[in-house]
């Protein structure tokens, strides 16, 4: 809605045309890390995005999550609003920014799992992607991926191959909770994350997965 506003009063039509696009987002919290989970609130703005700002969210090629945390003693009200936004739009290959907003306040809740009639759960309805979580973890876990135990983590993570089509957070949503196996990247854990894909059509698909302990030792 503010980002409508703010494009008929630089008389732009929405949604924008076809192109290649690069979304940044700012969240600052007042709740705590295990109160707030950083991909679920980023999958629902940008779900709010799609084909109401960019026609298709597969054209966000990058997407940079900042994730701050306010002093929770300060926190008033459970009623008041305790989130604040920052956003930008941009094109991806000139950088022009085309639409950006600062300091929305807000309450984000986070996208959650859907609820399947028939007694199905997720795992059963998505199981191509649920049940190879452990031996996909496992396998990269024992080629020595290890990653130092710490409070808070980046992590980065490139997608690159025939994904013209595919959506970075949805792609994020299926392939982050792999780091999970390794006993120490947990959800509430990541304060910055980075995705970005590259379309390389008729070849093999690869993902590049970088974690950086974000100078917090436990």
């Amino acid at each position: 809605m503010v980002l409508r506003a703010i494009a008929n009063q630089k008389n732009l039509q929405l949604p924008l045309p076809k192109g290649v696009y690069g979304v940044d987002i700012n969240i600052t919290t007042s709740r705590s890390h295990k109160e707030f989970d950083l991909l679920d609130s980023v999958k629902a703005i940008v779900d709010a995005i799609n084909r109401e700002i960019v026609f298709n969210d597969a054209e966000i090629y990058s997407l940079k999550i900042n994730l701050y945390f306010t002093n929770s003693g300060s926190r008033k009200r459970i009623s008041i609003p305790s989130d604040s936004i920052d956003l930008r739009v941009y094109d991806l290959l000139t950088q022009n920014t085309i639409l950006q907003f600062n300091s929305l306040t807000t309450y984000i809740v986070s996208k959650r799992k859907p609820m399947l009639s028939g007694g199905f759960d997720e795992e059963n309805f998505y199981p191509h992607i649920e049940l190879l979580h452990q031996p996909v973890g496992r396998l990269i876990y024992n080629d020595g991926f290890k990653v130092t135990a710490a409070n808070e983590y980046v992590v980065k993570m490139h997608f690159k191959g025939a994904i013209q089509s595919k959506d970075l957070d949805n792609m994020a949503k299926t392939y982050l909770p792999i780091l999970y196996g390794t006993q120490v990247v947990t959800s509430h854990k990541i304060v910055k994350l980075e995705l970005s894909k590259e379309h390389a059509p008729n070849t093999t698909g690869s993902i590049d997965i970088r974690v950086d302990c974000n100078n917090v030792q436990p």
